[in-house]
């Protein structure tokens, strides 16, 4: 036979249930804080940094590539990796420019920002890396001592490695023959014209 409850019972049962709800609805409202940022290479305000360093961020647990946004003044295009659970690496796609400040803003999913800066060298050194960046540059950019290069028509240089940004100057001419015209540029100067991409203004 089911138990019977009394009217007194009941209303406390129900007020139990209404707050195991609002215990249920609360908890899976809740959210792990943010990762925190514990350490920094270079440190915040170094100097005297490679003109190609690696940047890393390391953090009081895991992370992902996406639980973060990163701007850099003055810009730099940066290569990101997860090189650990809790570390991402960034590698500037071109050597840095001498004697300057660049400063980093990385925000963590919906915490406020977190900022460091480093100074670069005035000058880069290295023989090694010096001749690192020749071949990083003969590489990506291997038609950089030909550009510019400009006609009455469109002017062509380079805006990032193997792209080549056509800038149109007449209207006469279409984003089509203006390539076309620009591979035909590339090829002459020995180079094959499917090992770059171009973007056309």
């Amino acid at each position: 036979m089911l138990k019977q409850f009394s009217p007194r019972q009941k209303v406390l049962l129900l007020i139990l249930g209404g707050l195991f709800a609002l215990l249920l609805i609360f908890f899976s409202q809740l959210t792990p804080p943010s990762p925190i940022i514990t350490k920094t290479k270079p440190l915040d305000k170094a100097v005297d940094v490679p003109l190609l360093p690696t940047i890393e961020l390391h953090f009081d647990r895991d992370i992902t590539l996406s639980d973060i946004t990163l701007s850099v003044a003055p810009f730099i295009d940066l290569r990101s990796t997860l090189t650990s659970p809790t570390t991402i690496a960034f590698v500037p796609t071109s050597p840095l420019t001498p004697t300057t400040t660049y400063v980093f803003s990385v925000s963590i999913l919906d915490s406020s920002p977190h900022q460091f800066s480093f100074t670069t060298q005035s000058t880069q050194t290295d023989q090694v890396l010096l001749d690192r960046l020749n071949s990083e540059l003969d590489r990506d950019y291997p038609l950089a001592a030909k550009t510019p290069y400009e006609t009455s028509q469109f002017r062509v240089v380079y805006s990032a490695p193997l792209t080549l940004k056509i800038t149109l100057k007449s209207s006469a001419l279409t984003p089509d023959s203006a390539t076309n015209q620009v591979q035909d540029w590339v090829k002459a100067r020995g180079i094959n014209p499917t090992t770059h991409q171009y973007v056309v203004e």
